[in-house]
C-alpha cells in the first residue's frame, strides 16, 4: 500500500477510548450514588455537566465513524498504485514478485483491475528471452516484451483443464475453449473486499452499536437527573417524583441558572434540622412506616380470628360431653346424672370449666365454679399468651370424668377390640401369604410347562433342520456338478474369445493403419485445398487490386474530363461577358455621338 499513511488515526481512536472507559466508570458511579438518598452527594446538580460530557462522547464516536470511511477510500487508491508498481517491478525485484504471486493465489485475484493490466507491462524480464528471433522481435516495444501473456498465479483453481497464460488472445491456441481460465477479479476489489469483512465493517459495526447504547445511557440520565432535582424542589429526597426529558433541563430551568444555582446557609440548616427530627421519631417509635403499621393491623387481625377460634372451641368440646355422657348412660339404663355419679349442677360446672380449654381436668370445687370466660382472662392476665393451637393435646374428657371401674372395662374392651384387630390382621396376612404362596407354585408350574414345550418344539425344529440339511447337502453337491461344467464350457468360450480378441486385434491394426493412410491423404488434400484457397485468394485480392485501380483510373479521368469542361465553360463566360462589355460600349458611344449634334 504505497503512500498510505494512517497518520493521528490510531492515536484518536485509542484517545477516544480511554476517554469513554474514564467518563462511564465516573458516571457509574455518580448515577449509583445518586439512586440512594444517604449515599447522594451535595454536588448532585453537577448532573448537567456529566450529561454534557456524555453527548460530547457521542459526538467523538459519530466523528469516528466518518474517519473510516474516509479511509477506506484512502486504502483503495494505494492498494492501486502499490500493486501496480508491484507490477512494473515483476521482472527486476524478486522479493516483490514472490510477493504479488502470494497476493494472487490467495485472494484467487489477477492484475490491478483485471487480467488485461498484464498485457500493458513488461513483466518479463530480456534475459531469458532470445531477442534475435523474429518471433520475439514482434513483441519487442521500447526495449520491453508486451505480449497477451499473464503469469501463472493468475490461473483460475476451478478450471478443469490446461491453464493458457501465454497468447491468450490468440484463439489459434485455445480454438476447442471458448472461455479464458484465467482470474477475472482484480487483486484491488479481492483485497478491499477481504478488508471489508475483516476489519472495516465489523468496527463500523461496533461502534454503531456503541453509539445507541450511548444515546440510552444519555436518556436514562436525564430522567434520573430531573427525578432529583425535582425532589430537592419538594424537600422531600425520598419522594417518587416524576422524570423527563424534553421539558427543560436541570429540572424544569435553565441551564446558567443551574451552574449558577447554589444552596444558602438557611436551606442546609433547614434540610439538617429535618434530618435529625426525623432520627429522633424513629428512635422514640413514634415515626412508624407503612410496613410497620401492616404487621400491626395483621397481628391485630390474626388476635381476633384466634379469639373467635376458641369459643367455637369450647362450644364443641361441651357438646361432645354431653354426648358421651347420654351414650354411657343409655347403655346401663340408668339416668345422665347417676351415669356420671355426680349431681346435676357440677355436671353443668363441669362442662362450663372445659370450654375455654381442651379438657382441663377437675381439681378444685372453686375451679369448677369459676366459668371458662373469666378463666381464660386470668390466663391472659398472666402472659400465658399461648394460641388455642400451640397448647399440649389432651385425653378425651369422658376418660377424665368417668369413675376408675368404668375407666378399667372401657380399657378392656379395647385391649379386646384391639386383640381382635391383630388376630383379624394375622389372618388376613396368613391368607396373603398362602396366595402368594399358591401363585407362586402356579407360576413355577407354568414355567416347567413352557420349558417342556420349549423343549419339545426345538427337538421338532433339529429334526426338521437336519433333514433340509441333507437335502441341502444333496443339492450342494448337483451344484457342485454343475458348476464343473460350466466351468469347462467358460475354458472353451475363453479360448474361443481369445481367438476372437485376437483377430480383431489384428482387423484394429489394419484398421489403424487404413486410417492412417486415411488422414494423411485428408491432410495432404486439407493443404492442398488451402494452398488451393490461398491461390484464390491471392487472385481474387489481385482482381480486386486490379478492378479498384481501373476505377481509380476512370476516376481520374472523369475527374480530368470535368476540370477541361469546367475550364472551357469558364473560358466562354469570359468570351460573353468581353463581348457584352463591347456592346455596351459601342452603344454609349453611338449615344455620345447621337448628344454631340443636338448640342
Amino acid at each position: 500500500m504505497n503512500g498510505y499513511d494512517s497518520g493521528a488515526l490510531p492515536f484518536y481512536m485509542m484517545l477516544t477510548g480511554g476517554l469513554m472507559f474514564f467518563c462511564h466508570l465516573v458516571a457509574i458511579k455518580f448515577c449509583y450514588d445518586a439512586t440512594n438518598v444517604d449515599t447522594r452527594s451535595d454536588k448532585h446538580h453537577l448532573f448537567v455537566a456529566l450529561i454534557l460530557v456524555v453527548m460530547a462522547m457521542f459526538l467523538f464516536i459519530f466523528i469516528n465513524i466518518i474517519i473510516i470511511l474516509v479511509h477506506a477510500g484512502k486504502i483503495r487508491s494505494s492498494l492501486e498504485e502499490g500493486i501496480g508498481g508491484s507490477m512494473k517491478a515483476y521482472k527486476s525485484d524478486l522479493a516483490r514478485k514472490v510477493t504479488m504471486d502470494n497476493v494472487q493465489t490467495e485472494f484467487e485475484c489477477c492484475g490491478v483491475q483485471s487480467y488485461k493490466d498484464w498485457f500493458q507491462i513488461g513483466w518479463v524480464n530480456l534475459m531469458y528471452i532470445n531477442t534475435e528471433s523474429d518471433d520475439v522481435k514482434r513483441y519487442l516495444k521500447g526495449g520491453e516484451f508486451i505480449k497477451d501473456d499473464a503469469p501463472f498465479s493468475c490461473c483460475s483453481r476451478d478450471s478443469k483443464r490446461a491453464c493458457v497464460h501465454h497468447s491468450v488472445l490468440d484463439f489459434k491456441i485455445h480454438r476447442n475453449y471458448e472461455a479464458v481460465n484465467l482470474n477475472n477479479v482484480g487483486c484491488v476489489d479481492a483485497v478491499m473486499a477481504y478488508f471489508k469483512a475483516v476489519l472495516i465493517v465489523p468496527t463500523a459495526l461496533l461502534l454503531f452499536v456503541i453509539l445507541i447504547l450511548e444515546a440510552i445511557d444519555i436518556v436514562v440520565m436525564r430522567m434520573l437527573q430531573t427525578s432529583i432535582f425535582t425532589a430537592d424542589e419538594i424537600n422531600d429526597p425520598e419522594a417518587a417524583t416524576e422524570a423527563y426529558c424534553i421539558k427543560g433541563l436541570g429540572g424544569g430551568g435553565d441551564v446558567r441558572e443551574l451552574f449558577r444555582r447554589k444552596k444558602d446557609d438557611q436551606d442546609t440548616e433547614r434540610a439538617n434540622r429535618e434530618r435529625e427530627e426525623r432520627e429522633l421519631l424513629i428512635k422514640a417509635g413514634y415515626f412508624v412506616g407503612k410496613q410497620d403499621r401492616l404487621a400491626d393491623e395483621n397481628e391485630r387481625q390474626t388476635m381476633l380470628k384466634k379469639e373467635d377460634a376458641g369459643e367455637n372451641l369450647g362450644q364443641k368440646v361441651k357438646n361432645k360431653k354431653n354426648k358421651q355422657i347420654d351414650k354411657i348412660a343409655v347403655e346401663q339404663k340408668v339416668s345422665p346424672e347417676k351415669a356420671d355419679g355426680k349431681s346435676q349442677e357440677k355436671r353443668r360446672s363441669l362442662t362450663e370449666t372445659t370450654n375455654g380449654k381442651e379438657s382441663q381436668p377437675v381439681k378444685d370445687d372453686h375451679q369448677s365454679q369459676v366459668g371458662w370466660k373469666q378463666w381464660l382472662e386470668k390466663k391472659w392476665e398472666n402472659n400465658e399468651r399461648k394460641t388455642w393451637f400451640q397448647r399440649e393435646e389432651r385425653k378425651p374428657a369422658t376418660e377424665e370424668i368417668l369413675p376408675k371401674e368404668q375407666r378399667t372395662t372401657l380399657k378392656k374392651e379395647e385391649k379386646k377390640k384391639k386383640g381382635e384387630e391383630k388376630e383379624k390382621k394375622e389372618k388376613k396376612e396368613k391368607k396373603k401369604e398362602e396366595k402368594k404362596e399358591k401363585n407362586k407354585e402356579e407360576k413355577e408350574k407354568k414355567e416347567e410347562n413352557k420349558e417342556k414345550k420349549e423343549e419339545e418344539k426345538e427337538k421338532e425344529e433339529n429334526k426338521e433342520k437336519k433333514e433340509e440339511n441333507k437335502v441341502k447337502k444333496e443339492e450342494n453337491k448337483e451344484k457342485k456338478e454343475e458348476n464343473k461344467e460350466k466351468k469347462e464350457e467358460n475354458k472353451e468360450k475363453k479360448e474361443e474369445n481369445k481367438v476372437k480378441k485376437e483377430k480383431k486385434k489384428e482387423e484394429n491394426k489394419e484398421k489403424k493403419e487404413e486410417n492412417k493412410v486415411k488422414k494423411e491423404k485428408k491432410k495432404e488434400e486439407k493443404k492442398e485445398k488451402k494452398e488451393e484457397k490461398e491461390k484464390k485468394e491471392e487472385k481474387e485480392k489481385k482482381e480486386k487490386k486490379e478492378k479498384k485501380e481501373k476505377k481509380e483510373e476512370k476516376k481520374e479521368k472523369k475527374e480530368k474530363k470535368e476540370k477541361k469542361e469546367k475550364k472551357k465553360e469558364k473560358k466562354k463566360e469570359k468570351k460573353k461577358k468581353k463581348e457584352e462589355k463591347r456592346e455596351k460600349t459601342k452603344k454609349e458611344k453611338g449615344k455620345r455621338r447621337k448628344e454631340q449634334p443636338k448640342k
